[in-house]
């Protein structure tokens, strides 16, 4: 299990959750629905869906190119892939999670749901950070996952971008260490690099080898 911390700003900034699209929240109520014989979402959702009271928290979640870090572009073609909902469910006292796919042309539609205890710890370090009066927040709660290269990581994203603020969240790597807070600048050049370094072996493993010379 992560062992999170909370990481108040140290200069007083707020940090706001955005608003999910409303397509988003029908697509949660009819995948849990039809997922329901599941045994892992039977024990977390009711015959008649899922009570907006019960969201937790809810935030976007974006997915970076490999191709996009190695050519040193960074975060800046970032794209909102997943909505994810953390649920609370009375009946078990468990936290669960639920990510919705938002891209086009498939719309709207369940890509996955969890209750492990990891869960709960990614939840509560999150919203030890959210400040419920947005008027005063400085920050958006987002997060940024790269598939390619196994990073996940929280993203403060400030209002003209320049101010970012990054955390890495079990996705610890040469360059990057679990639970600390980088800078935008100091996070993307970790990217690249562990990017450009994976992109080096995935070209070493597919290259052909030497052609064996026949001699007549």
């Amino acid at each position: 299990m992560l062992d999170l911390v909370p990481h108040p700003m140290s200069d007083g900034s707020m940090i706001k959750t955005s608003k999910p699209p409303a397509q988003s929240w029908s697509a949660l109520q009819k995948g849990l629905r039809s997922h329901a014989k599941g045994i892992a979402v039977q024990r977390f959702t009711l015959a008649d869906g899922i009570a907006k009271s019960s969201v937790l928290l809810a935030h976007p979640i974006y997915f970076v190119k490999l191709q996009h870090l190695t050519s040193g572009k960074g975060l800046r073609y970032a794209r909102a892939v997943i909505w994810r909902y953390f649920l609370q469910v009375a009946k078990v006292r468990k936290v669960g999670v639920a990510e919705i796919s938002v891209t086009k042309p498939a719309g709207c539609v369940l890509a996955s749901f969890s209750a492990s205890e990891e869960v709960k710890t990614h939840y509560l370090f999150l919203r030890s950070m959210i400040d419920d009066d947005t008027r005063s927040a400085s920050y958006s709660l987002r997060m940024v996952r790269i598939p390619s290269i196994r990073i996940l990581a929280v993203w403060l994203r400030s209002a003209d971008g320049r101010k970012d603020i990054l955390i890495p969240l079990g996705s610890a790597t040469e360059h990057l260490k679990d639970g600390y807070a980088y800078p935008r600048k100091e996070f993307e050049a970790a990217l690249e690099a562990e990017a450009c370094g994976r992109s080096s072996v995935l070209e070493k493993s597919i290259l052909p080898k030497k052609p064996t010379i026949l001699r007549k």
